[in-house]
C-alpha cells in the first residue's frame, strides 16, 4: 500500500512499502453470583504484546450488578483499556517511532434500570480518563505518546414493547470530551466530540424471515 507523509521541509514524500506487525492478546474472564440472581460479579484481565515496540499491556476490568427488588437493575462497571500503534506509527521507513507505547484509557460507569410490562427505562452516567495519547512530535520525532484526555456523559435509553412483533425505543447522550497535548497546557474540545445524541428507532418482524424497521438520528 502507498503512504504519504510531510517532511520537515514540506515536500510531499511516497514510500510504497507494505508494513506489518504482530500483535498477541489473551484475556480471562470469571463471575460469582453469591446471592443468586440478585447480585452478579465479574472481574477478569486482558494483555497484549505487539512485536514491532515490545510493549506488554495488562488490564483490569470489573463490574457488579445488583437487583434491589423485581424491576429495579443497579449495575457499574470499571476497566483499563489500551490500543496499540498502528503500523505505519512505528515503521521506521515511513517516519515511525518504534519506542512508541500503547494508548491507555481508564473507565468507570454506574446506572439504573426500571423495567415495567411494556415499558423500560435504563440511565447510565459515565467518566474516562486517556493518557499516551499519541500525537506529534519534535524533530527528530515525528511521533509521540504525549497528549492526554478525559470525558464524561450521560446517557438514558426508553423503550417501548408495542406488540409481541414490533418495539420502538428512543436514546439521548449528553457528552463532553476533551484533549490537552502535555500536563501543562490546558485542555481543548475533541474534534470529534458531539455533545448531543438523540436516536429513535422503530423495528418489527414481518413472518419468520423478515424483519423492518427504520432509524432517526440527530447530533450536534
Amino acid at each position: 500500500e502507498q503512504n504519504q507523509f510531510q517532511s520537515l521541509d514540506f515536500t510531499t514524500v511516497y514510500v510504497d512499502k507494505v508494513s506489518r506487525t504482530f500483535l498477541q492478546q489473551g484475556y480471562f474472564q470469571g463471575r460469582i453470583k453469591p446471592l443468586g440472581k440478585k447480585l452478579s460479579l465479574v472481574a477478569g484481565a486482558r494483555g497484549s504484546w505487539q512485536d514491532a515496540t515490545k510493549d506488554r499491556t495488562f488490564q483490569p476490568r470489573a463490574a457488579i450488578s445488583w437487583i434491589p427488588h423485581d424491576g429495579w437493575k443497579i449495575f457499574s462497571s470499571w476497566g483499563l483499556y489500551s490500543r496499540s500503534p498502528d503500523p505505519w506509527y512505528v515503521d521506521k521507513d515511513l517516519g515511525g517511532n518504534p519506542g512508541l507505547s500503547a494508548e491507555e484509557a481508564r473507565a468507570a460507569s454506574l446506572g439504573g434500570e426500571r423495567t415495567w410490562t411494556l415499558w423500560s427505562l435504563r440511565v447510565e452516567g459515565y467518566v474516562k480518563y486517556l493518557s499516551k495519547i499519541i500525537q506529534g512530535g519534535t524533530y527528530p520525532t515525528l511521533y509521540e505518546n504525549g497528549g492526554d484526555g478525559r470525558g464524561r456523559g450521560l446517557e438514558v435509553l426508553l423503550r417501548r414493547d408495542l406488540s409481541q412483533r414490533w418495539w420502538g425505543w428512543f436514546a439521548y447522550t449528553l457528552s463532553k470530551a476533551e484533549r490537552r497535548r502535555s500536563v501543562s497546557s490546558p485542555y481543548f474540545p475533541y474534534d470529534y466530540d458531539q455533545p448531543h445524541m438523540a436516536t429513535l428507532i422503530l423495528s418489527g418482524r414481518l413472518g419468520r424471515l423478515w424483519r423492518l424497521g427504520t432509524k432517526l438520528r440527530y447530533s450536534s
